[in-house]
């Protein structure tokens, strides 16, 4: 199993590597030509933007976000009989957000690295990425029905069956292989995440005028999810986006406000995590020439 597991990943990369250029160009076109054109069909003028909830993401819900990701990672070490440092999980979060930019599944594969660096074997690293990464998405599925089942919409339980269904596999399993303390504090901790991805929601589209209730906010967590898991478009680039406005269509918000707002929080997101980054290597080095 975990050589077949290898063997995709092998492949992801070798697909990413080889069409590196041409995706990432066409993915920045995406990103860019949409972002301008939502501005303008907002009549956006970027100087009416409000600077504090985008602060509020930089300062506060981002780095909140990475400090639970990177407890996770420690998390996934535990569940493979392994441990790793707060600061080596901080740092192995912030740059795998970064190489997410990259047309390779970034964050997944600094995961994997810094469990294998702790001394876990590729198979037990492999298992515990995807089964988070799983556990990720089908909760985030299952949050996004919150806005349907609001209004009574039919579609609301399905989604729900769906993403609680995975939820419970996922849970399941990792209770099989790591024990229920471990599937029970996994669970907790992304659930923390997903309510903190709601805070960031509906602070980008505040920051463009738009107010958005916490349950049409719920809709829009997914967006970033699904679009990193097109793993050979960098970070999902243009693809959360498009989501994004699609979904729009569902909650009554204009899909120009939802691109522009997705937009927003991943350039905000993008830059607080290089920060992080550059903080965690600056202090390494200082530690280590001390």
């Amino acid at each position: 199993m975990a050589a077949t597991l290898s063997e995709q990943v092998a492949k992801i990369r070798t697909v990413g590597s080889r069409w590196r250029l041409p995706l990432t160009l066409g993915a920045a076109a995406v990103f860019i030509i949409g972002l301008g054109m939502s501005a303008r069909y907002l009549d956006l003028n970027w100087s009416q933007v409000s600077i504090a909830p985008i602060l509020l993401i930089l300062l506060c819900l981002g780095p909140l976000g990475l400090v639970l990701a990177a407890i996770s990672l420690q998390l996934s070490a535990r569940a493979v009989g392994r441990r790793i440092g707060f600061r080596d999980a901080l740092a192995a979060t912030a740059i795998g957000r970064i190489t997410e930019i990259l047309p390779v599944p970034g964050a997944a594969l600094m995961r994997g690295a810094a469990l294998m660096r702790s001394g876990a074997g590729p198979g037990e690293s492999i298992w515990i990425v995807m089964l988070a990464a799983f556990l990720t998405l089908s909760m985030a599925v299952a949050l996004s029905s919150v806005p349907f089942m609001a209004t009574g919409a039919p579609l609301g339980y399905i989604i729900l069956i769906v993403g609680g269904g995975g939820t419970l596999v996922t849970i399941l399993w990792i209770i099989l292989r790591a024990g229920a303390a471990i599937a029970a504090a996994m669970f907790a901790l992304r659930f923390a995440d997903l309510a903190l991805g709601v805070a960031r929601v509906s602070a980008a589209f505040s920051a463009i005028g738009l107010v958005l209730n916490p349950a049409d906010a719920a809709l829009f967590v997914i967006c970033t999810t699904l679009g990193t898991s097109v793993a050979i478009v960098p970070a999902g680039l243009g693809v959360a986006e498009t989501i994004a406005a699609a979904l729009a269509l569902l909650v009554q918000v204009p899909p120009a406000g939802a691109f522009v707002a997705v937009a927003l929080n991943r350039i905000v997101g993008l830059v607080m995590s290089g920060v992080v980054a550059f903080i965690v290597a600056t202090t390494f080095n200082q530690s280590n020439a001390s």
